[in-house]
């Protein structure tokens, strides 16, 4: 009875190894993260990359976003604060409309409005989601490296 026990356990415990083998592979191979929620034993998915190596032929193409659409996004950001005022445009985020709506002028809200709109192409343009060009816009905040890899660009 005690082989069988141990048997048992064992065979539940290289299930369970299997399972996080696949997961993890899956997640490596789409880019989606699984997560379990210990609290409610639910299995959470994510687009979120746990680890911070983007490709070199990424990171170019995001220096080169950057360098293009950097024109763009200071005269976007200058003319809405000649609107409305000086540090109006802080909190400006094309991918929180609400960002977008809380300009209190018309004429302000569709510049920031074409300027996202052109923005998007250009991200676009380089073979970058908008998604992918924020994970990365988020990365190079965080990790010096990074941030210097990318300044190597775009010089």
């Amino acid at each position: 009875m005690k082989i069988n026990y141990y048997i048992s356990r064992l065979n539940k415990s290289l299930t369970t190894t299997l399972i996080l083998s696949i997961l993890t592979a899956t997640g490596i191979a789409t880019g989606i993260a699984p997560k379990l929620s210990l609290q409610s034993g639910e299995l959470l998915f994510s687009n979120t990359i746990l680890a911070q190596n983007f490709a070199e032929s990424l990171l170019r193409n995001y220096a080169q976003i950057v360098k293009v659409n950097e024109p763009n996004r200071q005269r976007a950001m200058n003319e809405i604060e000649r609107i409305l005022g000086q540090g109006a445009a802080a909190q400006l985020a094309c991918h929180k409309p609400d960002t977008i709506k809380k300009l209190r002028d018309e004429s302000a809200r569709k510049i920031a409005r074409d300027f996202c709109k052109t923005s998007a192409q250009i991200v676009k343009q380089y073979g970058l989601t908008p998604q992918q060009f924020n994970q990365i816009t988020r990365a190079v905040q965080n990790n010096a490296a990074l941030r210097q890899q990318v300044q190597k660009f775009l010089r």
